[in-house]
């Protein structure tokens, strides 16, 4: 997973503008960032491991600052962009070998991309990823500025934002705006865009994706009440990952909803005390509210399972009687192919994950109230079917 921004504003400090939109994109990709800009032709990048504000002190902004150009990205993997090549800048959420001249290639882009050269900024759509343009940044008709997801691009005050098509590009330079149009092999959306991916703001193809999220803890709180409710106390959300979710769990079942504190300030290059559990340190549950509740536990998706088996072990320490988990999407069976090959707990069946998790009950969304949730007919569903890549 990874977030991508450029910017093409003459005169303006990219650099700058361009480290603000990657903290907004910052939760599509913690575990390393990258700055690009080109200033009078020559091309200067850097790039770290680590979260946006620990890979770029004021010092390295000051020296990225300047420019007509600048192209960043955010990314959860080792593979950590911008790149250059051929005396350009480029960045995708795919590791690319960038060949313009060859149109298979170019067909067959998956992730959106942005390339920088000397006087040009290009952003074209690929066929799962979205990619937005904003137009008129600061009110300036010559500046204009892509990104990953709307919430880059707001604080920048726009005249429009536009969502670009399938295979539609632009090229931005001193001489105008200029449209592409790529064939592509494959026009599909990803739906973790609408489960895990986007914040919540972002609009994809019409869809608001906070009102996704709770139409599709309704439809999970509908199936489970065709397939035979549990007798609960109380709904538990997952910071942040399920909030949404089990709001609408919680409101078409009637049922109390209680949100765990989450400390959002614990990410820190020191190394923990052995002794000191993480989960000590992200969640905050009072014990006085679950204390012999039974609880439904709503999330959005269960990769490997370790971030939802530290949370269930941490609620049994409160003393909750029982657990039930419900997750708002189909088991995860298969790795896109721009995320990093983790153990998939979903390779596993039902009844092994539920040993696994030590609960009660669990329940996933079916894929046909996946779909009716996110109501689009070219959604990408590859991650839900098994030994596809």
């Amino acid at each position: 997973m990874s977030a991508i921004f450029g910017i093409y504003a003459p005169g303006e400090e990219v650099g700058r503008i361009t480290y603000f939109a990657l903290k907004c994109l910052e939760h599509r990709g913690n575990e390393g960032a990258g700055i690009g800009v080109i200033r009078n032709g020559e091309r200067v990048i850097f790039k770290e491991k680590g979260i946006v504000s620990q890979v770029f002190s004021e010092k390295w902004i000051s020296l990225l600052a300047k420019g007509e150009i600048g192209i960043g990205q955010v990314s959860s993997s080792d593979l950590i962009g911008p790149y250059e090549k051929d005396r350009m800048i480029f960045a995708s959420g795919e590791n690319l070998f960038l060949n313009f001249e060859d149109a298979d290639f170019i067909s067959s882009i998956s992730a959106s991309l942005l390339v920088a050269e000397k006087g040009k900024l290009i952003g074209i759509r690929g066929g799962r990823k979205p990619l937005y343009l904003a137009k008129e940044v600061f009110k300036n008709q010559f500046y204009f500025a892509f990104a990953t997801e709307i919430g880059a691009l707001k604080f920048l005050r726009p005249k429009q934002i536009k969502e670009l098509n399938y295979g539609e590009g632009f090229i931005i330079s001193e001489k105008g705006i200029r449209r592409l149009d790529i064939k592509l092999k494959e026009k599909k959306i990803c739906s973790f865009e609408f489960i895990f991916f986007s914040r919540p703001d972002n609009l994809i193809e019409g869809k608001l994706v906070e009102k996704v999220r709770r139409k599709l803890g309704i439809l999970l709180a509908a199936q489970d009440v065709l397939e035979g409710p549990s007798k609960v106390d109380l709904v538990v959300s997952v910071p942040y990952s399920g909030d949404i979710f089990a709001e609408g769990y919680a409101r078409l079942l009637d049922l109390p909803l209680y949100r765990v504190v989450k400390n959002p300030h614990i990410i820190s290059n020191v190394e923990p005390h052995p002794k000191i559990r993480n989960r000590d340190l992200r969640y905050a549950p009072i014990e006085e509210f679950l204390q012999g509740k039974r609880v439904v536990v709503v999330d959005d998706s269960i990769i490997s399972g370790n971030k939802i088996k530290e949370f269930c072990q941490m609620l049994r320490e409160r003393k909750v009687r029982e657990i039930h988990l419900r997750i708002a999407s189909p088991i995860v069976r298969s790795h896109c192919l721009d995320e990093k090959r983790k153990q998939l707990l979903g390779e596993k069946n039902e009844r092994k994950i539920k040993e696994i998790l030590k609960v009660n009950s669990i329940r996933f969304l079916s894929i046909s109230n996946l779909k009716k949730g996110i109501g689009l007919k070219n959604l990408c569903l590859d991650c839900f079917k098994k030994n596809e890549f």
